[in-house]
C-alpha cells in the first residue's frame, strides 16, 4: 500500500499526473483535462517533464526527459525493445 500524504494544496494531485503523464498514460485516465496543453503552468507556453525509474536489485535506471529516453544497465546504456 502506497499513500501521498500531505495538506490541501500542497501538490499530490500535481505530482500523480506528473507520473502518470511521464509513464505515457493519457490525460483524459487523470479525469482533469484530455488536453496535455492543460498541464502546462499557467503563463507559460511549454514544460519539461522528466521521470526516472529505478528498479531496485536488478542494475536497470532509466530516464526520460521528453526528447529522449536513455536506459542504464549497471551503468551501460542500453537499448530497450
Amino acid at each position: 500500500l502506497n499513500m501521498l500524504l500531505g495538506p490541501n494544496g500542497s501538490g499530490k494531485s500535481s505530482l500523480v499526473a506528473a507520473i502518470a503523464l511521464g509513464l505515457g498514460f493519457p490525460p483524459a485516465l487523470l479525469g482533469r483535462s484530455r488536453d496535455p496543453a492543460d498541464f502546462i503552468r499557467y503563463g507559460h507556453e511549454q514544460a519539461r517533464l522528466v521521470l526516472g525509474l529505478r528498479v531496485p536489485n536488478d542494475g536497470l535506471d532509466c530516464l526520460n526527459d521528453d526528447e529522449d529516453f536513455t536506459a542504464f544497465l549497471n551503468g551501460t546504456g542500453v537499448m530497450l525493445i
